[in-house]
């Protein structure tokens, strides 16, 4: 019953020679437009069009694989692997590769782009690969519109009182539905109802430690809220129709989380930058920028996004966007900790990053999704190896 199709590609073996490690590479890119999938361990006879099991050395194997997927292809590609081993021997087994479709597809290798014919794989030609692109670009339009919108009505700005930067978010599913998560949002009457659970305390556990310290976190949104969009999870003194107008200074402890109708999810966090003092209290204060802040609010968005696609039965792909303001002249609060302080200023007075990410993609490698939107920032504050830990798959 096994056959190769549109979607699904079978291979003996993946060999250590260099030819070998580039057809593989060119195998994974052809399925980055559709998805599909590679079979290793199982060789044809042409002749008589049947399959026979060759199970394969597994012993690094899947590092292998992992490898030709990062290096090899442009832009690297990602990947999901499952391992089949024997039960008499689990030395050796059978590999299967999961590609799912890609955000950044077409993919090349050796400067080719390469797509998915019936059953074989095809070269792209220019005009292919300018379609693909245009259609890319108008993806990116579309985030950096809602990116944008957001920016324009916040809040704390609209009421004069902004005195640091802020972060926003944006989450949005590729394929429209206007009503989405309309049934789910009816049903939350309260704080143990789904989405708050998931929005203030479900998505926490997949947050390291390390970021998830910085303050407010999604359990500041102490209050729900009618939106015309759908429900807000927010600080009080946004739960009155998103006017801000609080009694003292509480913008660094705001947060603002809606999720739409139509499944979008939006974040305002009123905290990006703040003043620190240093070690010396005495000390002059210093405006820092709170990089570790918004890694892991990037780390959240990938996560409620992936849980609400659970909860609304939606498995298509979802647009990211995150944005940073109040930056400029201003350095890591890493660097500022640091004895004596030192690190780089940001030359830039916001920040923007935009990315699209498949339900495969956001499952089994969320922190890749994250790195995307946010990994900028952190190399232009030279702070990459300082959250790296924040980026991997949590065992919980």
């Amino acid at each position: 019953m096994l056959t190769e199709t549109h979607h699904l590609d079978i291979k003996r073996e993946i060999g250590v020679k260099p030819g070998d490690r580039a057809e593989l590479a060119r195998d994974l890119a052809q399925f980055a437009i559709d998805g599909g999938a590679v079979i290793v361990g199982v060789e044809e006879d042409k002749a008589t069009r049947t399959w026979t099991l060759t199970p394969q050395k597994l012993v690094g194997l899947q590092e292998r694989i992992e490898q030709i997927a990062n290096s090899q292809i442009d832009p690297p590609l990602s990947i999901a692997i499952r391992v089949l081993a024997l039960a008499e021997d689990p030395t050796q087994g059978y590999v299967v590769i999961q590609v799912p479709v890609s955000p950044r597809a077409p993919h090349m290798v050796g400067g080719i782009y390469y797509g998915r014919g019936e059953t074989r794989r095809n070269r792209l030609s220019d005009a292919e690969v300018t379609r693909y692109h245009a259609a890319r670009r108008d993806t990116t339009s579309r985030i950096e519109d809602l990116l944008q919108a957001e920016i324009d009505r916040d809040p704390i700005i609209a009421a004069g009182q902004a005195r640091r930067g802020h972060l926003y978010l944006v989450a949005q599913p590729e394929i429209d539905h206007d009503e989405l998560a309309l049934t789910l949002l009816e049903s939350a009457q309260g704080p143990m109802a789904e989405p708050y659970r998931t929005i203030t305390a479900g998505a926490e556990q997949f947050v390291h430690q390390s970021v998830r310290i910085y303050e407010p976190s999604p359990g500041y949104a102490s209050s729900i809220a009618i939106r015309s969009t759908g429900r807000a999870y927010c600080s009080q003194t946004l739960s009155d129709g998103r006017r801000y107008r609080p009694d003292g200074d509480f913008e660094s402890d705001t947060v603002d989380i809606e999720v739409h109708e139509d499944g979008g999810i939006r974040a305002m966090v009123g905290r990006m930058t703040e003043e620190y003092a240093g070690r010396n209290s005495r000390s002059t204060p210093e405006s820092v920028i709170f990089d570790g802040l918004a890694v892991a609010y990037a780390v959240r968005l990938v996560h409620w996004a992936r849980m609400l696609s659970v909860l609304t039965g939606y498995h298509s792909g979802w647009l990211f966007g995150i944005a940073a303001t109040g930056l400029e002249g201003r350095r890591s609060l890493v660097w500022a900790q640091r004895f004596p302080p030192r690190g780089p200023h940001y030359d830039q007075d916001s920040y923007r990053r935009t990315t699209t990410a498949t339900l495969t993609e956001m499952t089994e490698h969320p922190g890749v999704v994250a790195k995307r939107l946010i990994g900028a920032l952190l190399r232009g504050l030279g702070t990459t190896e300082e959250f790296q830990e924040a980026f991997s798959q949590p065992q919980n």
